[in-house]
């Protein structure tokens, strides 16, 4: 299955996520592992917020 471009996007943008999460687990204490960790969470929330007004643009 081949995926448009905006499939692509969005996947990357996941993958820097993930990628991020996975670096968060080679921190040195507990409180940076927690403090990346909830980085991630808020990039979490701007990508959803992003994603949602570029989509419902796309869609006027």
């Amino acid at each position: 299955m081949r995926l448009s471009p905006l499939d692509q996007r969005m996947n990357a943008d996941i993958d820097a996520l993930i990628a991020k999460l996975e670096a968060a687990k080679t921190s040195r204490t507990y409180l940076q592992r927690a403090s990346l960790v909830g980085r991630v969470a808020e990039q979490c929330q701007s990508y959803e917020f992003y994603w949602e007004d570029r989509l419902y643009s796309l869609m006027d």
